[in-house]
């Protein structure tokens, strides 16, 4: 019979990675497949893990350093709270486990983009070359940034689909120097983290196409102002009136559907709306229906209350819809993006990478690179 081999760790550390992530001690207990009363000891000091417990904990659950549960002291520099500059503490309160995840693993990423670029490999990094404050004319950016980005009415209206939409704007961003990655977010539509040489937005892969759209475009502006987000599904009451949320809205707002162009193409219709003709134009812009309802209400042509009502008959549709599953290997480029993955790809064949370098920047097991570089480059 083996002998268990135990991990005395530093408790203390566990109780600050609990806390780091949002993840109650019955809650961490249940995903180590633990009683709550085990844990309860292992927080106290009165027992501790074994090793392979420790390296569920290390990498699976926490995400950390398995090293760093023996440290003497809690390793702050790890901590969610480093990532984020300037966010207020009671919107990184409301963040849940899955979205902290979600964010050591965009960090992770942000750290590949280094290893496998060294600086922004874009000449034109927008971020560098467009700085933006919040005493800069709103729609003034918004036309300047849509003119920077090749967007335009004509442009928007030849997308077959939303899914076309989103990916040239990807693309646009990533020629520009701004990289954008798909996870699974939990009460949040998206983040950016910001950084001198690789800025990233994450998108939340469960959000519905037209959702992703603009969340791209919030984080975009929240990227040129500087300024650290998570964009909550329900913003709290005090980030609701946040100057910073509002001016980032209305530019995303703008960028997709100028208000200006908006009333001058859809005159006759915004005397007599209804949800068919919300639709039509909202398939003209690539938008979903509640940037369309929501730019009526600012331009005074519908109430809170017909956005409110249009909105949960619209999130029911949508849950109803909702499929999971789909092919691996395009929800994996989906997720990464042509661009990252042909970078990591190359860098391999050239000899800077290794299998398990590879297998850890594309999040999967190394054997599958055939076939994911099939699909990429098909």
């Amino acid at each position: 019979m083996s002998k268990i081999i135990r991990a005395p760790i530093n408790p203390d550390i566990l109780e600050w990675a609990l806390k780091d992530l949002n993840l109650s001690p019955q809650d961490f207990a249940q995903k180590v497949k633990v009683k709550p009363e085990k844990v309860k000891e292992w927080l106290e000091g009165e027992s501790v893990p074994t090793y392979i417990q420790l390296e569920k904990i290390a990498y699976k659950i926490l995400k950390l350093p398995l090293a760093s549960f023996f440290l003497s002291e809690v390793p702050r520099n790890l901590s969610i709270k480093k990532k984020f500059r300037t966010i207020p503490e009671y919107l990184l309160q409301a963040t849940s486990y899955k979205t902290r995840i979600a964010i050591k693993r965009a960090d992770f990423y942000r750290s590949a983009l280094y290893e496998l670029y060294k600086k922004n490999p874009s000449p034109i990094s927008l971020f560098k070359l467009y700085k933006i404050s919040l005493r800069n004319n709103p729609i003034k950016v918004s036309k300047e940034l849509r003119e920077k980005l090749l967007i335009n009415y004509d442009k928007q209206k030849s997308f077959r689909n939303n899914y076309q939409a989103f990916n040239y704007y990807r693309d646009v961003l990533e020629q520009k120097g701004i990289f954008l990655f798909q996870l699974q977010l939990e009460g949040d539509r998206g983040f950016c983290l910001l950084d001198e040489e690789f800025p990233i937005i994450i998108v939340n892969s469960s959000d519905s196409i037209s959702s992703k759209i603009f969340t791209l475009f919030h984080e975009l502006v929240h990227i040129l102002l500087n300024s650290d987000d998570i964009y909550k599904e329900v913003l709290p009451t005090l980030y609701q009136s946040d100057p910073v949320e509002i001016f980032c809205n209305y530019i995303a707002s703008e960028i997709l559907v100028p208000g200006e162009e908006f009333v001058e193409k859809n005159r006759d219709f915004l005397k007599s709306w209804d949800e068919q003709s919300i639709s039509r134009i909202a398939n003209d812009y690539s938008v979903s229906r509640e940037v369309i309802t929501l730019k009526m209400i600012f331009l005074g042509y519908a109430e809170r209350k017909d956005y409110l009502m249009l909105k949960k008959k619209w999130d029911d549709e949508f849950r109803n819809k909702k499929q999971s599953g789909g092919d691996y290997y395009i929800n994996k480029i989906s997720a990464l993006g042509k661009s990252y993955i042909f970078t990591v790809i190359d860098s391999y064949k050239k000899g800077f990478l290794n299998d398990l370098q590879v297998s850890n920047y594309l999040g999967m097991k190394f054997t599958n690179l055939p076939r994911i570089e099939a699909e990429v480059y098909a």
